[in-house]
C-alpha cells in the first residue's frame, strides 16, 4: 500500500524505486550484483533463511537487471552508484549509473 505506483518488482528494484520517488538526487546500492559468478547456485547472504529461496534454486537475473536498466532510465536526474561490484553489459552505457569502490563510496559519505 506504501510503495507509490505499486510496481511488481524485486525487494532491491522496489527500494530503488521508492528511493527515486521520494526526490533523493543520489542513490548509492550496495549488494546489487545482478549477475552470479556461479549460475547453479544463489549468490545472496541471505539464502536459506526463513522466506528466502534455497542455494540450488534458479534466480532471474536478467529479469531483475531489466527492473534496474528501467529505474535508472526512469529516474534519469537522479545519479546511481552502485558500489563494489563488476560492470556487467548492460550497465556499461547508462549516463546516470556510476561504478565505484568501497573505500571511494566512505569517501562520499563521510566514513
Amino acid at each position: 500500500v506504501l510503495v507509490p505506483a505499486n510496481p511488481v518488482m524485486n525487494c532491491g528494484a522496489t527500494a530503488t524505486h521508492i528511493a527515486g520517488f521520494d526526490g533523493h538526487k543520489e542513490i548509492y546500492l550496495l549488494g546489487f550484483d545482478s549477475y552470479n559468478m556461479e549460475p547453479e547456485k544463489v549468490n545472496n547472504i541471505y539464502v536459506g533463511t526463513n522466506a528466502y529461496g534455497k542455494e540450488n534454486e534458479i534466480y532471474e537475473y536478467e529479469l531483475w537487471t531489466g527492473q534496474m536498466v528501467n529505474l535508472f532510465n526512469h529516474y534519469n536526474g537522479v545519479q546511481f552508484y552502485r558500489v563494489g561490484s563488476k560492470i556487467i553489459e548492460q550497465y556499461e552505457n547508462i549516463k546516470n549509473l556510476k561504478h565505484i569502490s568501497y573505500e571511494k563510496f566512505k569517501q562520499n559519505v563521510g566514513g
